[in-house]
């Protein structure tokens, strides 16, 4: 029986571990190329690697009308803005930092750079901060089958306000490709716009899908977690949330061992019940 029942229980938590990795659809907000993100990822050395990107909206500015030589240029505005910023962080690098020079991301079609820290205490030390008091905000959820402990934290950008001023780098690249090359104020007011519906994204990535959250996908061996907000959205709540989900072990094996005993009693009677008969036979012989 005890033989048995171990068996049982294994093949009961391979079963619920595999309905934990089920596939959910993916918001489709997290391909947005009019986006400005914020990419952390950490590798098994836990070394972090933070990205920052801001948007070129290629076929945006195409579909107002310009060309492709004047995309470039404004690829050059962008770029001048940004390689600013990065100068700027490498100016504060400290031990165990290093920030990167400004590149083109030709997947997500933005401009950015990356600040690589060799370990967690390098990250902190470098934006002053000794411990994160808005982190490891726990809650323990419990259900029958399955208990979730969730983590809360605020969206690195944490506010509207802040979130403007980060969109400045992409505002100020605009107005001056504009002033410089003498854009029209029809197309100067296509481009507001494109800038007015701007999202932000903060796309986490770690080699272990353990961290879930509610837009979680995998890609080439990475687990992503995507938060995404917009101007209101940080206006309302700028709170994103972790989770882990793990099996409730005790009620498993209590499950476990009933339908084990179920499984021994049904077996009992069919056995008495073949006995029985076979003495009827014998009998009527």
């Amino acid at each position: 029986m005890k033989k048995s029942l171990c068996t049982l229980f294994l093949v009961l938590i391979c079963i619920i571990s595999l309905s934990g990795c089920s596939v959910t659809q993916i918001n489709p907000q997290i391909f947005e190329t009019n986006a400005i993100r914020i990419l952390r990822q950490t590798d098994n050395d836990n070394k972090i690697t933070l990205s920052y990107v801001f948007p070129m909206n290629s076929n945006e500015i195409k579909n107002i009308g310009f060309s492709e030589t004047d995309v470039l240029t404004y690829k050059f505005y962008l770029s001048t803005y940004v390689n600013t910023l990065a100068s700027n962080n490498r100016k504060k690098a400290v031990e165990g930092v290093y920030v990167s020079n400004c590149v083109y991301y030709s997947d997500i079609d933005g401009v950015g750079f990356s600040i690589v820290f060799d370990d967690l205490d390098a990250q902190k030390e470098f934006f002053g901060v000794e411990e994160d008091k808005n982190d490891n905000i726990q809650q323990n959820f419990s259900g029958f089958f399955i208990k979730k402990l969730e983590f809360s934290t605020k969206f690195p950008i944490s506010s509207a306000e802040n979130a403007e001023q980060v969109k400045l780098v992409c505002s100020m690249a605009t107005v001056s490709w504009c002033v410089q090359n003498n854009i029209s104020q029809e197309k100067r007011n296509a481009l507001e716009k494109i800038l007015n519906e701007t999202i932000f994204i903060y796309d986490t990535t770690t080699p272990s899908n353990s961290l879930k959250s509610e837009n979680m996908y995998e890609a080439n061996g990475l687990y992503h977690n995507v938060f995404i907000k917009n101007i209101n959205d940080l206006k309302e709540n700028n709170e994103i949330k972790f989770y882990i989900s793990y099996p409730n072990v005790a009620v498993w094996y209590l499950c476990a061992l009933i339908v084990v005993i179920l499984g021994m009693i049904v077996a009992y009677i069919l056995l008495s019940n073949k006995k029985f008969f076979q003495k009827l036979r014998k009998i009527k012989k």
